[in-house]
């Protein structure tokens, strides 16, 4: 229901459907995802929270430094979700919980041996909407720096894969940018990473030097 609604407002939604055994080729697809996303959307359950490869999912948001978005479905209490993972206590949520925002009624017309296929959820106006429009409202501030963030992040994860071979840094005016936009972080969500940080320093280090061969 949540991610049709937003396929619907325009966002671009992706979400591991498979049940596939947990592999090594099958994690890093997942991680991957994780890292090119620009916002994380994690729906709190009683299910997700008893996963541990939720857990780990998180935990990649998390180093990434994503915008994690925690959206909360099921009745559970604040010390339940904290032993799941701590820093989600520290993130607001938003709320679409069962049998308040939306309910769950089974569609006799499918034919499964899995319950979920047969499950159809149904929103309760008008809270459905108000939770979606402040969902959306949460997913789009700042949404610039989200986009950059994610980009950023992505080059200097690629120089990092290179063992931080030179010729994968920024230059000119991408470099000047990137300093720019680090310096106008503060505040924001998502923060810079640290791996981020030591991207640009490291690619303005090599421009100077670049430079001063040059002159030389």
């Amino acid at each position: 229901l949540i991610r049709q609604s937003l396929i619907d407002s325009g966002f671009s939604i992706w979400i591991d459907w498979e049940r596939i055994p947990t592999g090594v080729e099958w994690w890093k697809s997942i991680e991957k995802a994780i890292q090119d996303a620009n916002t994380f959307l994690f729906i709190i359950s009683k299910t997700s929270i008893a996963s541990a490869v939720c857990k780990d999912e998180i935990n990649v948001a998390l180093r990434s430094n994503k915008r994690i978005i925690p959206v909360i479905v099921d009745d559970l209490s604040g010390e339940a979700v904290g032993e799941f993972v701590p820093e989600l206590r520290k993130i607001n949520w938003i709320i679409f919980q069962r049998e308040r925002i939306f309910h769950v009624e089974l569609n006799t017309e499918v034919d499964s041996d899995r319950p979920e296929d047969r499950e159809v959820a149904l929103p309760g106006l008008p809270q459905y909407e108000q939770a979606l429009e402040k969902l959306s409202r949460e997913i789009q501030t700042d949404w610039e720096w989200v986009t950059y963030h994610t980009r950023l992040q992505s080059g200097a994860l690629t120089w990092e894969e290179e063992r931080r071979d030179v010729s994968f840094l920024l230059r000119g005016a991408q470099l000047e940018e990137a300093e720019r936009r680090l310096l106008e972080a503060a505040g924001k969500d998502p923060q810079p990473t640290l791996l981020q940080t030591q991207y640009v320093t490291a690619s303005r280090q090599e421009e100077t030097r670049r430079q001063a061969a040059e002159r030389a």
